[in-house]
């Protein structure tokens, strides 16, 4: 039986770069990376241009180590599972900037046939954004009960698949590009070049854009939307509110002034605090009720430590004194 991804429903994501850096960034992918490594192994298979020249199909073979996404049950009919084979067949139009790869599994058929279609063009928003959607489906003919295993390998395959491309791909942008790209819009790649040089006459190959043509970076810094407030660095907020030099000074002898030191409170001489306590005044809770701009002040004026609190003392709290001793005495007494 046939049956749609999970949900049948396409997963999408949004690049803020480019078609052609995301698609350099797609066909770059290599293997064991720090974001992907279930991906082991990648290598060209066969490539051919258009017969316009606006095109080019490359398919390669790529090895993934599903064992964590097979269930065990299905490891002898899904076999091997560290060294299972998808072939990819990526189609490049970089005039109408339109990448699509078709991933077809060689493991495990007949019992099980995986189908995959990734859709990497230009977003509707911005021509300096990529959007990449992901649909497929698959066909699972296993007995009865293993066909949801191998219903549940395939969604897990297709996820997986999806969202570790996605980060592997960011990182790999962020890792080659640094926010730079030479590849020219609308002018075949410079690494399909070389890749086709190996066997084709560079006659044979799309001509080779102008010296003057902008590249696919000029086309982001000019058609790119505004970024929003989050995505500002601080060198950008301060140009644009343009501090003068005078404000500038005074706000940085602010922030690196010395901290004043800490001065203790005056007190007023002959003047006592009475604090009630069970002891009289003879308790630590007397000193410890003055007021004081030590922050450390505990129990001992003048000193930012002191002795420490007497034992059984209730701090703040009245007590009626020997009056009530001497009832309560009474009271044992009786």
């Amino acid at each position: 039986r046939i049956l749609a991804m999970p949900g049948q429903k396409d997963l999408e994501h949004k690049h803020t770069k480019p078609w052609e850096v995301v698609a350099e960034a797609i066909w770059k992918r290599y293997s064991n990376a720090a974001k992907f490594p279930e991906r082991l192994h990648v290598e060209v298979s066969s490539k051919r241009i258009g017969l316009e020249l606006v095109d080019a199909t490359v398919e390669r073979r790529v090895i993934y180590n599903y064992t964590e996404q097979v269930p065990l049950l299905l490891r002898t009919v899904v076999n091997p599972t560290d060294r299972f084979v998808m072939v990819e067949t990526m189609r490049f139009d970089w005039v109408n900037r339109v990448l699509e790869i078709e991933v077809t599994n060689e493991t495990s058929q007949p019992s099980v046939r995986y189908h995959e279609q990734t859709r990497i063009a230009v977003h509707h928003e911005s021509d300096a954004w990529t959007s990449v959607k992901q649909s497929g489906y698959y066909e699972v003919d296993l007995i009865f009960g293993m066909d949801q295993l191998g219903s549940s390998m395939c969604e897990d395959i297709y996820n997986l698949n999806f969202f570790h491309n996605i980060n592997a791909d960011v990182s790999l942008m962020q890792e080659f590009t640094r926010g730079s790209s030479q590849e020219v819009v609308g002018y075949f790649p410079t690494y399909l070049r070389q890749l086709f040089l190996e066997n084709y006459d560079p006659a044979q190959l799309p001509p080779l854009p102008p010296p003057t043509q902008k590249s696919s970076m000029d086309i982001q810094s000019k058609q790119a939307p505004p970024p929003s407030f989050e995505e500002k660095s601080l060198t950008d907020m301060m140009r644009e509110r343009k501090m003068d030099e005078g404000e500038a000074q005074r706000k940085l002898a602010w922030m690196f002034s010395p901290t004043p030191p800490i001065t203790k409170a005056p007190r007023e001489s002959g003047v006592k605090v009475q604090v009630p306590s069970r002891m009289g005044n003879r308790g630590g809770g007397k000193a410890a009720m003055q007021p004081t701009l030590y922050p450390l002040q505990t129990f001992s004026p003048g000193t930012l430590d002191g002795p420490s609190a007497p034992g059984l003392e209730i701090y703040g709290v009245a007590r009626e004194g020997a009056a009530v001793d001497s009832v309560l005495d009474q009271r044992g007494a009786a």
